[in-house]
């Protein structure tokens, strides 16, 4: 500040005079509320520190608690893996969710639930391909044993995994594995078990029942609540085993020989291929190799994306595939 800037400050001092002082019970209630005003402030200062100091302890305690339980709590081995999904699927251990995707870990009492899609695992050391309907629920309890709650199994079996030990329980029933192709369904009217290819054991209270497929039809096994059942024929196609190939696993193929895509074809769909002529069946196992990938998640169009690339067509009926030219 200059001096000149002083001079004028002095100035003012001097014209504005003495301050006439306040009343005394003017400056008593000015104290009054003073006084009241920084008691509250120092209150709300005094409830914010002790809540931060709360949080604090708090948030201390829950670490403790939790390194104490995870230092407790056994570890679970991994048992199984996600190995295709489609759609929404989940899964839940004690109080912990999430989404399931692939390559995920299963371990034993995870429990697993597919709202509007469809899943597939395969056990840890087993070749066993298992499969989730929408709507189903399933705890692992190991890599050989699974619970189904709710919805349907499908079970595909390679021939190496026939003589590898597999069970599915369910409502006091156990369907053990022989092989090779399967869906077990539960809800509210019962279990039903269709074998569309090899055989399953069935125990029920102290019966064992076997349930095999033929050469030409599957075998359904329907229990109802009393635990009584009632063995029919069924086919090895059509719409009870359509939702199975919707989560089928997807194969390459650039260079693969026509005869195996069409033996993929068959054991997804269930249906038989026929060839025409000997020499038809002879040029698709040497002569006829597919060029190029082709989407596979649907079998039935794969088919038909398929043959146009081949000498020979395809035609359909009654469960059979006919190869001819």
């Amino acid at each position: 500040m200059t001096e000149a800037d002083e001079n004028k400050l002095e100035e003012l001092v001097r014209q504005a005079g003495r301050r006439t002082p306040l009343p005394d019970d003017v400056r008593a209630r000015l104290e009054d509320s003073f006084r009241k005003e920084l008691n509250m402030v120092q209150r709300k200062r005094l409830r914010r520190r002790a809540q931060i100091l709360s949080g604090i302890a708090a948030s201390f305690i829950l670490a403790v608690l939790l390194i104490v339980f995870n230092s407790q709590r056994p570890d679970r081995p991994e048992i199984a893996s996600v190995e295709r999904t489609r759609g929404h699927t989940f899964w839940q251990y004690d109080e912990q969710t999430g989404p399931l995707r692939p390559g995920n870990l299963i371990k034993p009492n995870d429990v697993v639930r597919t709202s509007e899609g469809w899943l597939a695992i395969t056990p840890s050391g087993l070749d066993i391909d298992i499969r989730l309907n929408r709507l189903t629920e399933v705890i692992f309890l190991d890599r050989e044993t699974v619970r189904l709650i709710k919805g349907s199994l499908y079970i595909d079996a390679g021939l190496g995994a026939k003589h590898q030990a597999f069970r599915i329980l369910t409502n006091g029933i156990a369907i053990e594995h022989l092989g090779t192709q399967y869906l077990v369904s539960s809800d509210d009217d019962g279990i039903s078990i269709a074998v569309r290819e090899g055989e399953v054991l069935i125990e029920i209270k102290d019966q064992l029942v076997r349930s095999n497929a033929s050469d030409n039809a599957g075998q359904l096994t329907k229990i109802d609540q009393f635990h009584q059942f009632t063995t029919t024929r069924i086919l090895t196609h059509g719409q009870y085993w359509d939702w199975a190939s919707k989560v089928a696993p997807d194969i390459n193929t650039d260079g693969m020989p026509l005869n195996h895509f069409l033996e993929w074809v068959a054991r997804e769909s269930g249906m038989t291929i026929v060839y025409s002529s000997a020499e038809i069946r002879d040029a698709a196992s040497n002569d006829v190799i597919l060029q190029g990938p082709i989407p596979t998640k649907d079998v039935m169009a794969a088919l038909l994306l398929a043959m146009p690339l081949t000498p020979f067509r395809a035609s359909v009926a009654d469960g059979v595939i006919t190869v001819e030219i």
